[in-house]
């Protein structure tokens, strides 16, 4: 998934039933081109992003999840359950509630997310 994508990455839940999840993020991107580059737990700089990031208390740059209309964190490694058919978007912690997308432009890098189904048969 790129690091410019307000919108994200959706996932979702192919089954028919409520499924549990296991997502696991590699990779680098930055939400700060002045910053550098950082994984997918966000800048260790500044663990607490403000009121005006997607998801505030949470580390900038980080992976996170929009689930039900909620921001998440995902870090490099989370579980999730999922309804059936039920989508989710991934995305980089970054200010898009203050900027209407424009934070995201200057975004570099991507990270690739993986996953698992731990009670799919």
């Amino acid at each position: 998934m790129v690091a410019k994508s307000q919108l994200g990455q959706a996932f979702a839940n192919p089954q028919s039933s409520t499924r549990t999840f296991h997502f696991f993020a590699t990779g680098k991107w930055t939400y700060n081109p002045n910053e550098g580059l950082n994984g997918p737990d966000g800048n260790n700089k500044y663990p607490r992003a403000g009121e005006n990031y997607n998801l505030p208390g949470s580390p900038e740059g980080a992976l996170i999840v929009r689930q039900k209309g909620e921001y998440n964190l995902i870090g490099d490694s989370q579980t999730l359950t999922l309804d059936p058919n039920e989508k989710v978007y991934f995305t980089i912690n970054d200010t898009g509630k203050s900027n209407n997308g424009d934070a995201f432009s200057d975004n570099k890098g991507n990270l690739t997310v993986e996953w698992n189904c731990e009670d799919c048969k």
